[in-house]
């Protein structure tokens, strides 16, 4: 396994923890002294069996007074006793004095054996400031109305929601036409999505070790063609989101209707979750600065050329006699 990139500061923090049972989550928020407007960093970390699954969310629920400061990482280390920690850093910024207390966050572990939830909370911390207080004790004036008491508003609300709604159909419409305008075209979204592949894979961005690139091109390709699949696959998902967005479609009884859009598959979740294994290592890559070996990259691409072959399973050409009449 690749080293983790956790900080000294945790690396220590989960140490003074006790011992846990498998799923049992460790959280930790360093420093222990935040100021106002400083980054601090709040770690979650999940032991599992191995090959299971952690999915953490992109961003913590947190209070109006505390924000992201950057995107989140993620590693997976092994440990003595043969399971995997998967851990996940969350940079935060405060912007008030006073104490913090950060909502509880529920975490999905994906294994062989089906999908659990797990809850992870916080110790709750205080904010303080460097400044010396405030001994002017001066308040400021309210907002002044700039519109003005005889105006009436609501004819520009009415024209900016009309406005609204109308964008909002016509990018409806366009990405529900879009998946019929490649069928017509005679433009097959696998046999494109494997040409593509192929593609990448002659480059030579492994020979040249040029693994951010090379992970880059084969995650694009697989967004790109989810999102031809089903407009709800869209590439405006982050990858928690495309993974459970799948999950909901294909947990879905319903057929498999005309046009190549994916229904329910036997097995659904196991797609959902092949296809989230390999975007996840990408992102590691892409936003982490991973840097896993170059026959790992290979077996990535070979993944996701299988993950294409294969999902969503080919149609059955209709025999003789069975064509519509």
């Amino acid at each position: 396994m690749r080293p983790s990139v956790a900080t000294p500061a945790f690396v220590l923090a989960f140490a003074m923890l006790p011992a846990v049972v498998a799923q049992e989550v460790r959280t930790a928020v360093v420093p222990d002294s935040i100021h106002v407007g400083d980054i601090f960093r709040v770690a979650v970390r999940v032991l599992v069996p191995a090959g299971a699954v952690v999915v953490f969310p992109d961003t913590l629920a947190v209070p109006a007074n505390v924000e992201a400061a950057a995107r989140r990482e993620t590693t997976v280390d092994s440990t003595e006793d043969g399971r995997m920690a998967h851990t996940a850093v969350y940079p935060l910024t405060a912007w008030r004095t006073g104490p913090v207390e950060l909502p509880p966050t529920t975490l999905a572990v994906v294994s062989p054996r089906g999908e659990s939830e797990v809850e992870a909370t916080f110790r709750p911390f205080n904010v303080t400031t460097l400044l010396p207080g405030d001994t002017a004790e001066i308040e400021p004036r309210p907002a002044r109305d700039v519109v003005g008491s005889s105006r009436l508003l609501w004819p520009f609300v009415v024209g900016a929601l009309l406005v609204i709604v109308a964008l909002a159909l016509g990018m409806w419409v366009w990405r529900r036409r879009r998946p019929v305008a490649l069928a017509e075209a005679g433009v097959l979204p696998r046999d494109a999505a494997l040409a593509e592949l192929d593609r990448i894979r002659k480059l030579g961005y492994l020979e040249r070790n040029e693994l951010k690139a090379f992970y880059t091109a084969v995650a694009s390709v697989l967004r790109r063609y989810t999102a031809q699949l089903d407009p709800r696959w869209g590439a405006q998902l982050t990858t928690t989101e495309l993974w459970r967005s799948m999950r909901r479609v294909l947990d879905d009884p319903s057929p498999v209707p005309a046009g190549g859009q994916p229904g329910a598959a036997e097995d659904g979740s196991n797609e959902a979750v092949e296809l989230y294994s390999m975007l996840g290592r990408a992102d590691l890559v892409k936003f982490a600065r991973a840097r896993p070996a170059v026959a790992e990259a290979g077996a990535v691409w070979a993944e996701a050329r299988g993950w294409v072959e294969q999902y969503p399973p080919p149609q059955a050409e209709p025999g003789p006699g069975e064509e519509e009449g």
